[in-house]
């Protein structure tokens, strides 16, 4: 498949997630056109099995630490039955795990089949000698867990500052300088700037060395495959995903004032 499809099925996958999260509020995601991804070249992959994986893409959003898994696939004369697909991130002396999930809203569930794609986000049976192309978008549990706390107060201090300035200005422009400069006000509040850094915590990627260990699981917990990937993340990459810290700030504070999000950067890493 050409890489540009890659990084656009990436960028899809990380608009999905956005419309999951934040679906609650009146905003449009989609309206925007989505920011391009920081595409490289550059990780091994140590399988000749069943699963190739072609594409590794990284984000960071309200969720936590998200990955996307693209690749190909080719069975044998065995069909074979996938329930979820697991990960391993070892990073910056950490590991993160990761299990798979469908980026979709609960009444707009993921289609399992796209063509010969396969999304595996809930089981799956693969059937003798069928081929195609796969992906799996992949959260961390623990750390939603963590940030759905550090949302809920984020949330809070947004709708005190929206309420703040809606009792000092009254109507107000939502748009050039004045925009500005309470986004900025709202970024360096004192209570903002303690959840910018619990949310930081959270922000497992670092520049240099890093393996993913990826499991493909069948429903009795048992290893179907098991591909062991290395990439190096380059500073600017690791860069541009700490970044999102701001946006997801922003974006709470946005989210209250009914404008349009801020899409988060995605890098790309290619085999």
């Amino acid at each position: 498949m050409d890489s540009l499809v890659w990084v656009a099925m990436g960028v899809f996958l990380a608009l999905a997630i956005s419309m999951r999260l934040r679906e609650e509020s009146k905003l449009e995601p989609l309206a925007q056109f989505p920011k391009p991804a920081a595409k490289h070249p550059g990780f091994k992959s140590g399988t000749d099995g069943i699963f190739k994986v072609r594409v590794i893409a990284m984000e960071f959003d309200e969720i936590g630490p998200v990955i996307y898994i693209n690749g190909e696939f080719a069975l044998g004369p065995e069909r074979v039955d996938i329930d979820i697909v697991t990960a391993e991130v070892h990073i910056g002396g950490k590991v993160e795990n990761f299990v798979s999930f469908d980026p979709s809203t609960d009444d707009d569930p993921g289609e399992k089949t796209i063509g010969d794609l396969v999304n595996l986000i809930s089981p799956v049976w693969l059937v003798p000698e069928q081929r195609g192309k796969f992906r799996t978008p992949m959260f961390a549990p623990d750390s939603e867990d963590r940030l759905n706390i550090i949302m809920d107060q984020l949330d809070s201090a947004a709708l005190r500052m929206v309420e703040k300035l809606d009792m000092e200005f009254g109507d107000y422009p939502l748009e050039g300088e004045f925009l500005e400069r309470i986004e900025s006000d709202f970024l360096n509040d004192f209570v903002v700037k303690e959840l910018a850094s619990d949310i930081k915590r959270e922000l497992i990627w670092r520049a240099g060395h890093m393996v993913v260990i990826v499991r493909f699981m069948n429903s009795y917990d048992e290893v179907v495959e098991e591909s062991r990937l290395e990439l190096d993340l380059a500073a600017k990459d690791a860069e541009a995903l700490d970044g999102n810290t701001d946006n997801i700030i922003l974006n709470a504070f946005r989210a209250q004032l009914d404008l349009e999000t801020i899409n988060y950067s995605t890098v790309v890493y290619e085999s």
